[in-house]
């Protein structure tokens, strides 16, 4: 627990935990995924003065298979998101090649960030010479940051040293 480590104070836990409530996380509850949803739908409707179509088969089979790491507030933002852009009505039959290229492109896109980042970072090291602290200065990240995508893009960082021979 957090107390333990110094990171919250225990008086002032004592003080607000007068009632818990465990809520398990909204992964274990997928039969709340689309109850919640639907709300937040009809919220968005209320707010916006928008009519938006209810969820189809694709979108709800989307939503019963994702872990929903961030939990309700992460369901509320992806329903928003659906809402906004108009992507919450897919006709299963006329929209499937659609709702495939669509998922493409999602892929793809995640690709070629990964691949620009990767030669980005290759030319950073190629025209300071291999010197990290140049190149996390001219990128504006921290160092911390530099080495994390140096290690996740498997980049030999030695190889763009000039030697002093």
């Amino acid at each position: 627990m957090t107390i333990e480590k110094g990171h919250f104070r225990e008086d002032l836990f004592y003080r607000l935990n007068v009632l818990p409530i465990e809520v398990p996380p909204l992964r274990s509850r997928k039969s709340d995924i689309l109850l919640l949803a639907e709300y937040f739908r009809a919220e968005y409707c209320r707010d916006s003065k928008r009519e938006v179509k209810p969820f189809d088969k694709v979108t709800i089979d989307h939503m019963l298979e994702q872990v929903w790491p961030g939990n309700v507030r992460e369901l509320k933002n992806h329903v928003r998101r659906l809402c906004i852009f108009g992507n919450s009505s897919f006709n299963v039959d006329d929209d499937a090649d659609a709702v495939t290229s669509s998922v493409e492109r999602k892929v793809l896109l995640k690709h070629v960030v990964e691949k620009a980042e990767k030669e980005h970072i290759q030319a950073a090291l190629q025209i300071h010479k291999g010197r990290i602290t140049a190149v996390y200065n001219s990128q504006g990240i921290s160092r911390k940051s530099l080495y994390d995508k140096i290690k996740k893009h498997d980049i030999d960082q030695e190889s763009f040293r000039v030697s002093k021979n």
